[in-house]
């Protein structure tokens, strides 16, 4: 574990030719307190993350969505479908954490609201904003 939060870092960095947005330290709402940690994510390998999940201290492998899988995702949810491109998502255990640039965001009635450019989905939660924190 010590080694998964070692090094991670907030920075935007280059990872082929696209803006790395997905690594970072994330919480929401519903924690004690606004910046208390609920997931670290740390790229590993090229698409392939590891997530700690800080309520349990477990981790687990986390993949980015291709283009198929994010259409379906916002196929799925009825969201318009000329919001998908710039969306990037990486899918770990039954959830999934999302980064939606402010333009497109706010094509979306259920993120337009939203401060942050992330929301957090799964099956039980449905759709909520996280923020990273840092």
């Amino acid at each position: 574990m010590g080694k998964l939060l070692a090094g991670i870092g907030l920075a935007v960095l280059s990872v082929n030719g696209c803006a790395e947005v997905l690594s970072g330290v994330y919480g929401h709402a519903f924690t004690g307190k606004r910046n208390d940690a609920v997931w670290t994510v740390q790229r590993s390998t090229a698409g392939i993350y590891q997530v700690l999940q800080h309520g349990d201290d477990s981790c687990m492998a986390g993949k980015v969505l291709d283009d198929a899988a994010r259409l379906r995702f916002w196929q799925k949810m009825d969201w318009p479908q000329a919001t998908v491109s710039v969306a990037q998502c990486l899918q770990f255990g039954d959830g999934m954490i999302c980064h939606v640039p402010q333009p497109q965001r706010r094509q979306i009635v259920w993120l337009a609201d939203n401060r942050s450019d992330y929301f957090y989905y799964d099956t039980m939660a449905g759709v909520m904003e996280v923020h990273r924190i840092g």
